[in-house]
């Protein structure tokens, strides 16, 4: 019972620590379960607890949404439309089980933004995800997009499976410095998981998830 409560001291210390206001202005909402926090101090005090007092934190959802970073671009001739991240989307997510980023599947698409577009794809650079590629994209919606560029957000979120070098990992990997238990047949950790939001109404305009090794 000691050491129960001696847990959920530290854990509820942590929350206090990380907790921000979630009506502060920040271009980066980052949150554990419900709570808003500031994702580095939960990293800097993940670092110095020793094994058994942060493993409240494994398989909780980490979710970090990106505003203002949008660059809308289309090409009328080949009616194809990028929209490019400025800045990285979630600097201090971890999320490639290998040297390699994983292989983002689209598992859906908002007719009511992107109309009958055709092969929406992740575009990954230096192994981070850096945009989204679209097909038949006519000028009309296009220009649609275009023209809310500024209200477009990016999210990523999954299940919290380690502490990496300065990152929290949703993804298992050999550069770990602490790891969580393995997930279960029963219990299976969620996808990582991209979306693209329509900051003004809080729309999925789409959503890609990683695929499983």
């Amino acid at each position: 019972m000691a050491r129960l409560k001696h847990t959920l001291g530290i854990a509820a210390a942590i929350w206090a620590m990380g907790f921000h206001a979630p009506d502060a202005f920040c271009l980066e909402d980052c949150r554990i379960g419900d709570r808003p926090v500031v994702l580095y101090k939960i990293i800097h005090a993940w670092y110095d607890l020793p094994d058994g007092e942060w493993e409240f934190l494994c398989r909780k959802r980490a979710t970090c949404v990106r505003d203002g970073a949008a660059r809308v671009r289309h090409d009328p001739v080949t009616k194809r439309l990028r929209i490019d991240v400025a800045k990285d989307m979630a600097p201090l997510l971890f999320y490639s089980p290998g040297p390699r980023p994983p292989y983002f599947r689209m598992k859906w698409l908002s007719r009511e933004y992107f109309g009958n577009a055709r092969r929406a794809r992740a575009l990954k650079k230096d192994g981070r995800v850096r945009g989204f590629a679209f097909e038949n994209i006519p000028t009309k919606t296009a220009r649609k997009l275009l023209d809310m560029e500024k209200d477009i957000s990016f999210s990523m979120e999954g299940a919290i499976q380690g502490l990496a070098n300065g990152e929290i990992a949703l993804a298992r990997s050999g550069r770990l410095i602490k790891t969580c238990p393995a997930e279960t047949k029963k219990e299976p950790a969620p996808p990582i998981a991209i979306k693209i939001i329509d900051r003004k109404t809080g729309k999925v305009m789409a959503r890609w998830e990683a695929a499983r090794n």
